[in-house]
């Protein structure tokens, strides 16, 4: 039985953000702390129409970008928290590195010197730093592999799970988020769903994160794009869950930014990959408050017109203009999201983000365990 302060919720959908391998571990955490509270994950096959499944307690949509997509499809896929959390994987499975192509180095070089120059190439604009031109260090065909032919089994079709998947990614060559999923739309804003991928791809599509890994091509519609990590623009928006209906949204992040620590000392001993990893935790950081302070501005400009509404409109009419205003703002004062991330968390967030050993995984998952039982714990009262 769920707690009674999620009882009244409809649907309710699980959304897994990135981090590297760490980030699949600490989702098998707050995983196992939402179903020791009666809540269970929409997993395995769908045979031919058989409805999705729903209702209070079943999560469905699952949503995943980056290393939570790895999550997010598998246990979609029908592995079990345990299962995901045993795999025999290891870092030479996932990790494949990039391939040296003469033809490819070629077409790099020439697309800088045009970029540079506005122009078709001409050897007089050649310059030294030209034929510096090169790719990322890994390639994600090796996590496209592993999820096709060892997680799904073959049969790796958004159309033939019993969840609602969405992978999120980023387009190349376009400023939008691309949804991998069952179905489609035109642009909505900055984002589109896209059908007719596989889920491999799409998770693969999800991890590109340059400069570790090259972008992913997929074709799409007779033509062949490239898509990076999903959470380069707004990784903490619900909006895909919510478009599915779901008004009781967990989102699970293992992201901290590192705070300063007498005994370890600044982020600047680490050098230019302390820095690095210091600015995109920063970034990721900051891209969360953004979401929180949004959505409380939000709530209280909903609070002040619906005081505002009612003291001046018909209850009819203030009951339509109120709905009307949610639509536009996209935001239901109804729906709970609840976030789930470390705080600073020293030990979880010195843990190699590439470790599959199974202590660290166990470390990572009874961290996100604690975390998710700490957050929750208000709403048990």
């Amino acid at each position: 039985m769920i707690p009674p302060a999620f009882q009244g919720k409809t649907r309710t959908a699980f959304k897994a953000l990135g981090g590297r391998a760490k980030a699949t571990w600490w989702h098998c955490g707050v995983a196992r702390a939402l179903q020791e509270l009666g809540f269970r994950f929409a997993m395995g096959r769908r045979r031919a129409g058989e409805p999705t499944p729903s209702g209070p307690g079943v999560i469905n949509p699952i949503i995943g970008s980056s290393g939570g997509a790895i999550f997010a499809a598998g246990i979609a896929g029908g592995w079990e928290v345990e299962s995901i959390l045993r795999t025999p994987v290891t870092r030479e499975d996932m990790i494949r590195p990039s391939t040296f192509h003469l033809r490819d180095y070629l077409r790099r070089v020439r697309w800088r010197v045009q970029m540079r120059t506005g122009r078709t190439l001409r050897l007089r604009d050649l310059g030294a730093a030209d034929l510096v031109a090169p790719r990322a260090l890994y390639t994600p065909l090796g996590i496209r592999d592993w999820m096709r032919n060892y997680v799904l089994g073959g049969d790796d079709r958004f159309e033939g799970l019993a969840a609602d998947l969405y992978i999120l990614a980023t387009e190349l060559d376009r400023p939008r988020t691309v949804i991998f999923g069952s179905r489609a739309s035109g642009p909505i804003y900055d984002y589109i769903y896209v059908n007719g991928v596989s889920v491999a791809d799409a998770v693969a599509a999800s991890c590109a994160l340059p400069p570790y890994f090259t972008p992913h091509a997929i074709p799409v519609e007779g033509r062949v794009n490239y898509y990076m990590d999903g959470e380069l623009r707004d990784p903490f928006n619900a909006n895909v869950a919510e478009e599915a209906g779901a008004d009781l949204v967990f989102v699970s992040s293992v992201y901290q930014s590192y705070t300063f620590r007498e005994e370890a000392g600044s982020a600047f001993r680490g050098g230019l990959w302390g820095s690095l990893a210091q600015m995109l935790d920063t970034s990721i950081d900051a891209k969360m408050r953004m979401t929180h302070v949004t959505r409380q501005r939000m709530a209280a400009a909903m609070a002040m017109a619906g005081t505002l509404a009612r003291a001046r409109l018909p209850e009819e009419e203030a009951r339509r203009f109120l709905q009307e205003l949610e639509e536009v703002l996209g935001h239901h004062p109804r729906n709970t999201i609840i976030y789930i991330y470390p705080e600073n968390d020293l030990a979880l967030y010195q843990v190699d983000p590439f470790d599959f050993s199974l202590p660290t995984r166990r470390f990572v998952a009874d961290r996100g365990y604690r975390r998710a039982r700490e957050v929750l714990e208000p709403y048990l009262q």
